[in-house]
């Protein structure tokens, strides 16, 4: 799962808003599109041993905010 959600093309997106926006055909209203992006999350929630088990894909990252309660 790391592999899939944490690779190297998603930690160089710069993480910033879409400049276009598409319809959303469910509700009618002007959503980002986020097509391009290859980034699938916007947080991140895990546990202190998975960020020292995964610390090579986590560190790849350029975390804006990072809480680690023990």
């Amino acid at each position: 799962m790391v592999h899939n959600y944490f690779t190297n093309e998603a930690a160089t997106h710069d993480g910033k808003r879409p400049d276009t926006q598409v319809i959303d055909p469910e509700t009618g209203e002007l959503i980002d599109d986020n097509s391009d992006n290859p980034r699938a999350w916007d947080v991140c929630v895990t546990t202190y041993e998975v960020c020292n088990t995964e610390k090579q894909a986590l560190s790849k990252f350029g975390w804006k905010v990072s809480e680690i309660d023990v």
